[in-house]
């Protein structure tokens, strides 16, 4: 019997790290959120203003899905793929998927800064007008409208905007990562 025949102990997929592909494909996301952003404010459909059309934010929405999705499944197809032989198990799969969902997050809402900061600077005006207008046109009353505002001002600051912008990406790369860890597994055992 040979060496070579005898499993290591020392090599354990749990001991392999993931996180550069975690870094490139969260990345990767983020980075598209940012250009789509940078198209909606170029072309006036900014999809996160109260005023552009439904159809326009669904459009959005559906784009940055598939993206998500895309990032997420990739990451773990190379994962299983490239670095543990073709095995993958479900709570790695699933895991993998929120690391990139928080790169996403992370990377995502310091471009989100530079963009409202830098690039379309008149942001949070708009967005405050938008949603005076909005709040006049349901008939509240210029109390309610302030205390509305207010609370919205409490959700548009620098360090709100990065926690809000990390929950959101870590939840919807959860979502994604149970689904597609399920589709994507693939353990020794389930090949005998």
């Amino acid at each position: 019997m040979s060496i070579l025949d005898t499993p290591s102990p020392f090599y354990s997929p749990e001991k392999i790290s993931n996180w550069q592909l975690a870094i490139r494909y969260g990345a990767i996301w983020a980075v598209t959120g940012f250009i789509l952003s940078l198209v909606g404010f170029l072309t006036d459909t900014d999809a996160s203003m109260p005023t552009t059309a439904t159809s326009i934010k669904i459009l959005y929405g559906v784009i940055s899905l598939c993206v998500a999705t895309w990032c997420i499944r990739t990451a773990i197809i190379q994962d299983r793929d490239g670095q543990l032989s073709g095995f993958i198990d479900y709570g790695r799969a699933c895991m993998l998927g929120v690391k990139v969902g928080l790169i996403a997050g992370a990377t995502g809402s310091l471009l989100q800064l530079l963009y409202t900061r830098v690039i379309n600077t008149g942001y949070q005006e708009t967005m405050v007008d938008a949603l005076r207008d909005q709040f006049e046109s349901q008939g509240m009353s210029d109390d309610q409208i302030e205390r509305a505002l207010y609370v919205s001002n409490l959700f548009s600051g620098p360090f709100a905007t990065i926690i809000v912008v990390i929950i959101i990406a870590m939840f919807f790369a959860l979502i994604i990562s149970l689904i597609a860890a399920a589709v994507l597994k693939k353990s020794s055992y389930d090949t005998q």
